[in-house]
């Protein structure tokens, strides 16, 4: 019975080593962080803002962006407003509407 303990013992303790050797090495993202040497910026306005003020707050922010990096270093922009209908033909994940 002395024997039977020490086995168990002796395998929990080394599956549990294993475990978190092996684990803390693992990711935990599903999309590992890159630098792809691009800027995702989230912007919101305040709920019931008018689309004219809505644009004016994003081309003020433009121009910001343009004024920080310089202009040459801006390729393209690109703006999303509202939520993905169920019938586009493309995978949403990878769309950037949703920040928690």
């Amino acid at each position: 019975m002395r024997r039977r303990r020490i086995v168990v013992l002796s395998y929990l303790i080394i599956s549990g080593a294993i475990i978190f050797v092996v684990g803390s090495s693992l990711g935990t993202e599903i999309f590992p962080s890159v630098d792809t040497g691009q800027l995702q910026l989230h912007l919101r306005a305040p709920a019931g803002t008018r689309i004219e003020r809505t644009e004016q707050i994003a081309l003020k922010t433009l121009d910001v962006i343009k004024r920080e990096v310089g202009p040459d270093n801006v390729e393209i922009s690109l703006g999303f407003v509202g939520t993905q209908p169920p019938n586009y033909p493309i995978n949403t994940i990878y769309l950037w509407s949703f920040r928690p």
